[in-house]
C-alpha cells in the first residue's frame, strides 16, 4: 500500500543535508581553522612583547618593540575580521556589518600611524 504525502509533508529521505549546507559547514570549518591560526599568531606576538622590567631597563628599545608587537597583533585581528567578513558575504549577509565598521576603524588607526 502506497501512502500519499499530505501538503507540506516530507519524505524521510528528504531530511538529508543539501549541498549548500555541506558547503556552509565546510566554509565554517575552514574559518574556524583560520581563526585558530590567527589566535596562535596573536598569542605568540603577545608573548614576545617586552615585560615591565624590560621596559624600565631599556625604555626606547622596549617602546619600539611594543609598537611593532601591537601593530602585528592589529594586523592579525584585521586579517581575522576579513576572514569572518568573507564568510558573511558568502552567506549573503553582506552590507555594513559591525565587523566592517571595526575593520574601517582599524584601517583609520593604521593610516594615522597608531
Amino acid at each position: 500500500m502506497v501512502r500519499h504525502l499530505r501538503k507540506g509533508e516530507r519524505k524521510m529521505s528528504d531530511n538529508k543535508p543539501t549541498r549548500s549546507a555541506y558547503l556552509l559547514m565546510t566554509q565554517i570549518s575552514l574559518l574556524s581553522l583560520l581563526l585558530g591560526e590567527k589566535k596562535k599568531m596573536i598569542e605568540e606576538e603577545f608573548e614576545s612583547l617586552p615585560t615591565e622590567e624590560q621596559v624600565y631597563a631599556n625604555e626606547l628599545e622596549a617602546r619600539e618593540a611594543l609598537i611593532v608587537g601591537a601593530r602585528a597583533i592589529r594586523d592579525h585581528l584585521a586579517g581575522a575580521m576579513d576572514d569572518v567578513n568573507g564568510l558573511l558575504n558568502n552567506l549573503g549577509c553582506g552590507g555594513r556589518s559591525g565587523i566592517q565598521v571595526k575593520q574601517e576603524e582599524l584601517t583609520k588607526i593604521s593610516e594615522a600611524g597608531g
